[in-house]
């Protein structure tokens, strides 16, 4: 029998995950079957693993509307596979009510850096934020966004901004960053914890005891059923830079159930492209945030303009003349640190 911390830290429950069948919807039935079978090895005797085996049931629902969608979007009907993530995500609405963020500010969120390629062009506020929505052809495919819609994307250090942005050292004298600092509450859902990040708290001496933690222990217990939809949204991208990416189908669905089911502002992940410590969560964090109309006479998002505030932006600044990437990631971090944030007009 698995204690919950060996469960969380097993092979079958770490995450991201890479795909190495080259048929995505079996690799997604076969990921998602070894999870529901494992939840049968959790020891019973635990507390949090005999509430956890008593909602397989809950798991293995959410997991065949998974597949389902997969199955769907593969054979062409869109629609249907959105249908069937719709349903996965409503049967587990209370479950997900827990991984939803209550507002908050930015402190609990900071920092938060943007980074965009630019060759030799200036790049000003307006472009750093979101790409407008008059040029919403440039918007490709993203994991969590939806082609041709516009979204904002943070994360919470400059390396996890140049791994998503597949940006190499020697370019990073080419690309223009800035930091920005949220200025009215977010709710945000938060897909940020990665399984081996968890498995400390919940095997830890605060949750030993049965209702130790009343709130942990319904968090661990949640995110134990919405694993099979945090899973299918955390598969490294086999065939990167191809104009269709397997991997993307679920969350791209969970963004638009986001957007048109719920009041939330975006979503926090974890990168599925650097994994930097077993137990990291805030600093490789990204953020994505719906650019939601209406739009002002710069085709930006007023919501989404309403809530933030930034620096000026300015290019990579090579302190150590390429030497020591790791401390340019540093100096950069600590100059727009000090730099005053304001919002876009």
């Amino acid at each position: 029998m698995a204690s919950i911390h060996e469960f969380l830290n097993s092979p079958i429950v770490a995450l991201p995950r890479v795909r190495t069948d080259p048929d995505f919807h079996r690799f997604i039935s076969s990921m998602l079957d070894a999870y529901t079978t494992a939840i049968d090895t959790l020891d019973p005797d635990c507390h949090l693993c005999a509430r956890i085996r008593a909602r397989k049931a809950d798991a293995e629902m959410v997991r065949q509307h998974v597949e389902d969608a997969v199955g769907r979007y593969l054979e062409g009907h869109a629609a249907r596979a959105y249908e069937q993530v719709d349903q996965a995500l409503n049967y587990i609405a209370r479950s997900l009510q827990t991984l939803f963020t209550r507002p908050v500010a930015n402190d609990v969120v900071a920092p938060l850096y943007r980074m965009v390629r630019n060759g030799a062009a200036a790049v000003n506020k307006g472009w750093l934020f979101h790409c407008p929505f008059n040029v919403r052809h440039e918007v490709g495919q993203h994991r969590y966004g939806i082609p041709g819609f516009p979204c904002l994307y943070l994360g919470g250090s400059l390396r996890v901004c140049q791994v998503e942005s597949r940006v190499p050292d020697a370019d990073l004298s080419r690309v223009a960053i800035g930091e920005f600092e949220v200025i009215a509450p977010l709710k945000l859902l938060n897909f940020a914890y990665r399984p081996s990040a968890l498995a400390d708290i919940a095997g830890g001496s605060a949750l030993r005891d049965q209702g130790a933690n009343p709130p942990l222990e319904q968090f661990i217990i949640d995110y134990a059923i919405c694993w099979p939809l945090i899973a299918a949204s955390s598969i490294e991208v086999m065939h990167d830079r191809k104009p269709f990416v397997y991997e993307y189908i679920i969350p791209q669905m969970i963004l638009q159930w986001i957007m048109g089911r719920t009041d939330c502002d975006g979503i926090r992940y974890f990168s599925t492209r650097w994994v930097p410590s077993p137990d990291a969560i805030i600093r490789p964090a990204n953020f994505v945030f719906p650019a939601k109309p209406p739009s002002n006479a710069d085709y930006l998002s007023h919501p989404l303009i309403s809530k933030f505030s930034l620096t000026d932006v300015f290019r990579w600044r090579s302190t150590t003349g390429g030497v020591d990437f790791c401390q340019e990631r540093r100096d950069n971090e600590m100059l727009l640190h000090a730099m005053p944030k304001a919002p876009l007009p």
